[in-house]
């Protein structure tokens, strides 16, 4: 999962995402998102090939905000 994290911490900078993921709180959370910015980074095709399912890519979006978070303090 860490090479996953670490894909996705790519894309999203590279997307200028980083703001978003780090403040996302949608009650729906990432998976049920429709927020298009969640399938932007879900389309990636760096994202398709590491096999995510819904849940695996919504677990690894939390590790990714939590990172985020803790590299901004």
């Amino acid at each position: 999962m860490e090479e996953a994290k670490k894909v996705m911490i790519e894309v999203i900078k590279e997307k200028e995402l980083t703001e978003f993921v780090r403040y996302f709180d949608e009650k729906c959370g990432f998976m049920w998102s429709s927020d298009k910015r969640v399938s932007d980074i879900a389309s990636d095709p760096r994202i398709d090939r590491c096999g995510h399912s819904g849940a695996s890519f919504a677990i690894c979006m939390r590790m990714c905000q939590k990172q985020l978070r803790e590299d901004s303090n």
